[in-house]
């Protein structure tokens, strides 16, 4: 957050306030930089892939299903993600991590709101059906909950 408002203000002359409130300018900006982060983060990760690992047991006593699932579902999740264009992954976190409504996602991405509500439903469509094999059947909701959730 504190790099995303340095260069904020490295760049305050670049601000339209007649487009707004500042918060979708802050997030374009920080799009930017977690794609800075992110770049750097996978080459990170493919140099601890080369390296020889130890094997790792793990003790599940302790946790909760929820957390089990969390994690067997965070490496699909992960390489789902990965798998997605820069731009579609950028939207989907802009709306579920950020909670950015989709006017607002629209301003930070530079598109229309309808180009905003029709990719991210593609976009969960897409995850719902990578995710599908990972969850357990009685997890699953139905198609139509699932469909309502998309129009929320």
């Amino acid at each position: 957050m504190a790099e995303t408002f340095l260069a904020a203000f490295k760049r305050r002359h670049t601000y339209d306030a007649a487009r707004g409130g500042p918060r979708p300018w802050l997030y374009g900006i920080a799009i930017r930089l977690i794609g800075k982060h992110r770049r750097a983060e996978s080459r990170y990760q493919r140099m601890l892939l080369s390296v020889p690992q130890d094997p790792m047991t793990e003790d599940r006593g302790d946790r909760s299903i929820e957390r089990v699932l969390a994690g067997q579902l965070r490496p699909v999740l992960a390489a789902t993600l990965d798998g997605m264009s820069a731009r579609d992954r950028e939207l989907l976190l802009l709306t579920a991590w950020a909670e950015l409504t989709y006017d607002e996602a629209a301003q930070a991405t530079g598109l229309t709101v309808s180009a905003v509500r029709s990719r991210l439903y593609r976009i969960r469509k897409k995850i719902r059906k990578e995710l599908k094999t990972a969850v357990p059947a009685y997890l699953q909701g139905t198609e139509s909950d699932q469909e309502e959730n998309d129009n929320r």
